[in-house]
């Protein structure tokens, strides 16, 4: 790769792809773990013993709705 205006790279090719692979990975993680998360609350939701806090819940609604926009 090439700097604009100039011949010399701005940082090694593998070093940038090393980076790039990294956080790709850290959002593939990421992606799996709300999976697991939304799966076992399906999981609950259907076998009856998922339950909401309603004050936390509540609480939640005000808070989103008077919140900054």
């Amino acid at each position: 790769m090439e700097q604009a205006g100039g011949d010399a790279p701005a940082a090694s090719d593998g070093a940038q792809l090393s980076k790039l692979s990294s956080v790709l990975n850290g959002l593939e993680s990421g992606a799996w773990a709300i999976r697991r998360h939304v799966q076992q609350a399906m999981n609950a939701v259907r076998g009856g013993t998922y339950h909401v806090d309603p004050l936390q819940l509540s609480k939640r609604i005000i808070g989103e709705a008077t919140g900054p926009a």
